[in-house]
């Protein structure tokens, strides 16, 4: 009888998390976008949501993770924030975060192709990577340093 009463439970669970996927804003973010959101003490989730007035699915593309991965080896401040953020990129995969494997090239051209094939926003506080997403057409969210958040650019 108790497997059975985890079984609803479960079911219930998944359809939560398809139910929040589908209404999710997808939103493909690059490593200034985790590293100077998190350095400012914000919740990166929280931070976009704020952004996109809504919920939102993150997006890391994998080159990202190992941009993370190799920042995260370093002692100084960098290094701390990028160790946090893998930290927390790893906790919440498969709810609001979805690592993006397909994704080839270095960051930016990785960030900006997840973006174009899924039809997202790019989250950055990159100026160039924000010029290139413009160009594109694509929708962004870039991190104001000055005023903590991110803003539709």
């Amino acid at each position: 009888m108790h497997a059975e009463t985890r079984l609803p439970r479960a079911r219930l669970l998944d359809a939560e998390l398809r139910s929040r996927k589908q209404r999710a804003t997808a939103v493909v973010v690059d490593t200034s976008a985790v590293l100077c959101c998190l350095a400012d003490g914000r919740d990166l989730v929280e931070a976009l949501e704020d952004a996109v007035e809504g919920e939102v699915e993150l997006v890391v593309p994998e080159v990202v993770v190992k941009e993370l991965e190799k920042l995260a080896q370093g002692r100084g401040a960098r290094g701390a924030l990028a160790r946090v953020a893998l930290e927390l990129i790893r906790r919440a995969e498969g709810r609001t975060v979805r690592i993006a494997h397909h994704a080839e090239g270095d960051a930016d051209t990785a960030v900006l192709k997840v973006a174009l094939e899924e039809g997202a926003y790019v989250a950055t506080a990159d100026t160039q990577l924000a010029a290139r997403s413009r160009a594109l057409g694509l929708p962004l969210l870039l991190y104001r340093s000055a005023k903590k958040r991110f803003e539709p650019s």
